[in-house]
């Protein structure tokens, strides 16, 4: 049977140490990244329920695995229903914990909300691989998620790929298509947004830009639709989206204030802050939500507001923990 193999090389390729991890039955690792600690957070399937692993809930499971940097296990945790559960992906959060995302087919165990078929899941852990939320996503056709990453305001960004036309999924240009969707960080639907012609696609990666936007990357079928340029059979497909604007009403919800002075302002301003971490990501949006400068910050540090045109601004403080601050700005 298969076991996750991990395995830490050094910069020139040369294997520091190796690790087998698993039970009796199949256990397929897909996805490792290293943790805020400097351990690694592993994601894959298992049937198994012996060896490492405990509490399967039937058939496969998400297996999530918590190694420390020598690969020694601290934890590990099955997640999922009694029909089949697969992750793609999982990330660390700002807060030190894990975001994990896959496809569940079923509504018990950890499962709720399934649309029918596959759906996306995405699981919120803690730091200690406790469920935080879980969320399907999708409709009644098969939805699988391949791809996440915690956005600037500390949502989440998921691609992947649905077949569905309704539950949450809108605008599917036909068959099979690359499916988008930015959550808060509750997990509540932000924005969803189907790409892609009427041949199939599906999206393998997605990251957020430096300008706020996302880039993903996968394959398409199609020369209509969202696609041109197709060269035959199935292509790479690479597109990249714009930053979508910001909801002054959702950022104000999920904040604590944040003094700026002087205020008004002309060349740059003092942002105080509770926050105890020393990078601190800075964005200013005018009025129609759109960004109009990004910057990273020390604790109480002075901020350029030269280039900014006259007019009120937004400013949002983000902290690594994911705490949000945010004030109003007018420039003169």
């Amino acid at each position: 049977a298969f076991d996750f193999w991990v395995t830490k090389l050094d910069n020139l390729g040369t294997i520091e140490w190796q690790k087998c991890l698993g039970g009796s039955l199949d256990d397929i690792g897909y996805s490792v990244r290293q943790s805020m600690d400097g351990g690694y957070i592993v994601t894959g399937e298992t049937a198994s329920l012996n060896g490492d692993v405990t509490g399967l809930h039937g058939s496969t499971d998400y297996w999530v695995v918590k190694l420390d940097p020598a690969g020694g296990l601290e934890w590990q945790k099955t997640l999922g229903s009694s029909s089949l559960d697969r992750p793609n992906d999982i990330y660390p959060t700002h807060d030190g914990g894990y975001v994990v995302v896959g496809i569940a087919s079923w509504n018990d165990g950890n499962v709720t909300g399934n649309h029918g078929e596959f759906d996306y899941w995405v699981v919120k852990l803690d730091e200690l691989g406790k469920i935080q939320w879980q969320k399907s996503l999708g409709g009644s056709d098969q939805d699988f998620a391949q791809s996440v990453q915690q956005t600037y305001d500390g949502g989440y960004i998921i691609a992947g790929n649905t077949r569905s036309e309704d539950g949450d999924v809108l605008d599917n240009d036909g068959g099979q298509d690359i499916w988008l969707v930015q959550l808060t960080p509750e997990g509540e639907i932000r924005w969803q947004k189907a790409i892609g012609g009427t041949g199939g696609e599906r999206a393998y990666s997605v990251q957020q830009t430096s300008d706020g936007g996302f880039v993903l990357v996968g394959f398409t079928q199609s020369n209509n639709g969202d696609v041109s340029g197709f060269q035959g059979v199935q292509d790479y497909w690479v597109v990249k989206l714009s930053p979508e604007p910001v909801s002054t009403e959702e950022v104000l919800t999920h904040s604590e204030s944040l003094e700026i002075f002087p205020n008004p302002a002309y060349q740059s301003v003092f942002l105080k802050i509770p926050a105890a971490e020393e990078a601190l990501s800075v964005r200013t949006y005018d009025s129609f939500g759109r960004e109009m400068m990004r910057q990273t910050i020390s604790k109480d540090a002075t901020v350029e507001v030269s280039s900014l045109p006259k007019g009120v601004f937004l400013v949002v403080v983000t902290s690594r923990a994911g705490k949000v601050y945010v004030g109003k700005l007018r420039k003169e």
